[in-house]
Order: C-alpha cells, then sequence, then structure tokens
C-alpha cells in the first residue's frame, strides 16, 4: 500500500496494490532514497494533485516518507518522489554559528537536528572527533560535515502509528551492512560490468598522513607521518616500506595503470590523511588498505538481487575476484533498485563507498586531497609534501 499525504502530513488517501502499476524504490549508500509508482489512467487526479508526500513500510514497522518531486498525470499517472528529509533538512532553518570540540557523533548530529522535526536514532561505533563547525549551514549541510567528519554512513526512517507519522529519525553507522563471504568472479557469475573501467582515479603511490603534531604553544603543526616505521615483507608484513620513504607503493598496478612519460614509467601520486589517527603504525597500516582500494580500476558491477542473493541488503560486502590482475577484493552493495511488486526483478549495483552527494556536486576535500594526482610526476616528494601542507 502507499500513503498519500497533504502539505499538512494528512492521510488523505490509501493506495492498494491492486491499484499499483509499477512501484520502485531506489536506496544508495550516503544519499536519501527515492522512489516512483504508477497508477491506471483512470485514477482520480483530484486526489493526486492535492498530494505533496506519498509514504509505505518497507519491512516491519519501518516507514519512508517521500516529497513527491514530480507528477506526470496528463499521459500517464506517474508519480516521483524525493525522501523529504532531503528538502526539510535543507531549508527548515539556518545553523548560524555553532562550535564544538570533543565531540561524539550524537552531539554533532543532536545539534544539526534542533528544532528540525527530527530525532536522533540510532548511531553505532563512531569515535570522538576534536571539533566540527557549523556556520550559517542548512541542517542537510550540517549533515554532510558530519558523514565527512566522522567517516560514516546515515540513514532516515520514520514511524507511522494510528494514520500519523508520529517520529523522524536520522540514524548513523561507521558501516552499514555486514559481510556475506559470498564470492564471485570479474565479468562471471551473472555480474556485468555496468561501465568502462577507469584508470585515470587509479593511485599506485601512497603518501599518509595523520594528525597534527601538538606544538608547546597549545596548536596543532605539521601531520604525523610513518617516515621512520620499516615493513618488511620477511618479517610477516603485507609489502616492503623502508625508513625514510613517508609514502607506499604498489608496483605491479604501477606496471598495469601507470602513467608513461619521456620513455619512462611513473607512479600515479596520491595522499591519504585521516586527522583521529595519532599512531604512525596504525597510519601505515590504514595507509596500505587505502592504497589497495585506490590502486585497482573503479568498475561498477549490476546484477540480480535474485541471483546474488535474496537476503542482501545495501552495505553488505561480498568478494569480487579478478583473475586477470590476480586479486581478490570487497565490493559492497552501493545502490539498490527495489522492485515493489515482485521483488525477483529487483537489480543491484556492486561499487566503492560516496559520501553523500550535495546539491552543488561539492566534493568532499578529503577524497579530492585522496584522489590528487601529481600535476608534474617530475616532482620531488618534498616539494609535493609542501604543497599538501598549504592546502590543509
Amino acid at each position: 500500500m502507499i500513503y498519500l499525504f497533504n502539505n499538512r502530513d494528512e492521510l488523505i488517501k490509501i493506495i492498494s496494490r491492486e491499484e499499483i502499476i509499477d512501484f520502485t524504490r531506489k536506496t544508495e549508500i550516503n544519499s536519501f532514497d527515492e522512489a516512483e509508482f504508477e497508477l491506471d489512467l483512470k485514477y482520480d487526479v483530484e486526489i493526486l494533485n492535492q498530494a505533496r508526500y506519498f509514504g509505505f513500510f518497507i519491512y516491519n514497522d519501518i516507514f519512508k516518507m517521500f516529497k513527491i518531486t514530480t507528477k506526470n498525470l496528463e499521459k500517464d499517472r506517474v508519480i516521483k518522489g524525493l525522501d523529504r528529509a532531503e528538502s526539510d533538512l535543507n531549508t527548515v532553518k539556518i545553523i548560524k554559528d555553532r562550535r564544538l570540540t570533543n565531540v561524539t557523533a550524537d552531539q554533532a548530529l543532536t545539534v544539526a537536528l534542533e528544532d528540525t522535526g527530527y530525532e536522533i536514532g540510532e548511531v553505532v561505533d563512531l569515535p570522538n572527533v576534536d571539533k566540527i563547525n557549523y556556520y550559517y549551514i542548512s541542517p542537510r549541510e550540517a549533515l554532510v560535515k558530519i558523514i565527512e567528519t566522522f567517516h560514516c554512513e546515515f540513514d532516515v526512517r520514520y514511524t507511522f502509528v494510528n494514520n500519523k507519522i508520529t517520529s523522524r529519525y536520522v540514524d548513523l553507522f561507521n558501516k552499514q551492512g555486514r559481510k556475506t563471504g559470498k564470492q564471485f568472479y570479474h565479468g562471471q557469475d551473472l555480474l556485468n560490468i555496468k561501465s568502462e573501467e577507469d584508470d585515470d582515479k587509479v593511485i599506485t603511490a601512497l603518501i599518509g598522513r595523520g594528525k597534527g603534531e601538538e606544538t608547546d604553544t597549545g596548536g596543532f603543526g605539521r601531520r604525523i607521518e610513518f617516515t621512520d616505521i620499516v615493513w618488511e615483507k620477511s618479517k610477516g608484513k603485507p609489502i616492503n616500506k623502508p625508513a625514510g620513504q613517508n609514502y607506499i607503493v604498489n608496483e605491479d598496478a604501477k606496471a598495469e595503470f601507470g602513467l608513461f612519460q619521456n620513455g619512462e614509467l611513473r607512479h600515479r601520486w596520491g595522499v591519504f590523511v585521516d586527522e583521529n589517527i595519532e599512531d604512525k603504525e596504525i597510519l601505515l597500516q590504514k595507509t596500505y588498505e587505502e592504497l589497495k582500494r585506490l590502486s585497482i580500476p573503479l568498475t561498477v558491477y549490476t546484477a540480480s538481487l535474485v541471483e546474488l542473493g535474496s537476503d542482501l541488503k545495501k552495505g553488505d560486502t561480498v568478494a569480487i575476484i579478478r583473475d586477470d590482475l590476480k586479486i581478490a577484493f570487497q565490493a559492497r552493495i552501493h545502490t539498490l533498485k527495489i522492485d515493489m511488486l515482485n521483488s525477483e526483478r529487483s537489480t543491484v549495483e556492486l561499487g566503492d563507498y560516496e559520501t553523500l552527494k550535495s546539491k552543488n556536486n561539492a566534493a568532499n576535500p578529503t577524497n579530492q586531497i585522496l584522489a590528487k594526482v601529481l600535476d608534474k610526476q617530475g616532482q620531488d616528494i618534498e616539494a609535493f609534501n609542501q604543497r599538501i601542507e598549504e592546502e590543509k
């Protein structure tokens, strides 16, 4: 069933399953849900004209509510909507100046949602951060800041009791989903490559930078690096990393995807920054894990949900095996397009985590620095470090 509401959140109509011709919901990591449905041409246009919102239960008592963004009522009866939180949080108020220090995710989200009609819901496994500031931004922009600062993921849910919306929640997670243990082969096992691999986003050498070192005056200076840490494969480490390097490399990825200039194959450089890491060994490990992810060309896979497994949900992780590169890596269910009338027609996309999309498509500054490639591959590392230090 689909529930229609007017601009005062009053229920004006319940559409039965039998009246619905087509009905889908799209849910994606760190994006607001989308939904659309189609009705018979004979359906009462007057009721649809009054409707401002629609909603439905997805499972158990979890209700989703959408602001209607498009109504096609002349040639057909197609209604499209976007989770109403996107519009509500973008326009309900402006947070003029709130500066939080040594803050938990609960505290940051509570401040962001003050006087919005939305409440803090579940907040799972998120560490404190030194600070987060809101300055003349909307609650929606504050949510983006929270996601970028805490490196987390969000979801929105509603409760609908006795034909009324009784509460609206924003949940935060370290990562949604679970590790399934399922394995699939690149280009096989019913996995279709949706987009061509993008070599330009591959990184084969990655500098690691952590929290700024505290100065005598109480401020923070140059970020910590793992320059003096040594890794040796002979001692059980995954790669060799000699002393004197503030970066690690993937030579196999360089051989496959490196830049060929002036008769020489060069690395593709990037920088990994995590302001919460204070331990150099942990920084090296995290940088290594990030390099593993960045040294593989981004490929999006699509498959039928029923072919992968009907129990899979957004954020769940499967393994992709690439015999051609002799590697295996994890991919998450990034997008689910759910057929609400026939789950066997639902499809999934496997891909990487993305930051919440903003209306102006502003990229996460951390991701910009992560994906940065040297303008001139002949630059030395110290010059590159200096440039990043000036930009931080």
